[in-house]
């Protein structure tokens, strides 16, 4: 039996695992912008992904292999990069330059001691639904276009 709760509106599937919302996490030392899909339900791939990982980490707990460890680390970071992440970037430099985004540099950012509570705050983000809802009640109707945005900060959405 499912039930249906008075006032639940679900999240937009196109905004949940197609366009995505956009977080923006500062640091002392620059932003980190990720715009994100759903770490939801709905999203069968992530979950599919997590769920080898929790496989793999608990075949490594058998083996006595377990703990925390960059290996551990680096994968999970790769499975939100490729099944949460549609574009990120960053502010901050390394060694006075620009950081690229590409899939290394993102986990290496998000292991770098620099950045300690990015990766937690973001799978916080990318799981709650509400940013993933229609702004307005048009939106909800499906007489607007305009996509919902969340902010992990609360300032509002940037234009251009």
């Amino acid at each position: 039996m499912t039930l249906k709760i008075d006032g639940y509106v679900p999240p937009s599937t196109d905004t949940a695992l197609s366009q995505g919302v956009t977080f923006v996490y500062p640091t002392p030392y620059g932003e980190i912008t990720i715009r994100s899909k759903l770490a939801g339900r709905t999203n069968t791939k992530y979950r599919l992904a997590m769920t080898h990982f929790t496989e793999w980490q608990q075949r490594r707990k058998n083996l006595n292999k377990g703990g925390a460890d960059d290996e551990a680390d680096e994968r999970l970071i790769g499975i939100v990069h490729d099944h949460l992440v549609i574009d990120w970037s960053t502010t901050i430099k390394s060694e006075g330059t620009e950081i690229v985004p590409t899939r290394e540099n993102f986990v290496a950012l998000l292991m770098s001691p620099a950045c300690p509570n990015v990766l937690s705050v973001y799978l916080s983000d990318a799981a709650d639904e509400a940013h993933f809802r229609p702004e307005t009640v048009a939106d909800d109707a499906g007489n607007s276009p305009t996509p919902s945005d969340g902010s992990s900060d609360g300032r509002p959405k940037k234009n251009g």
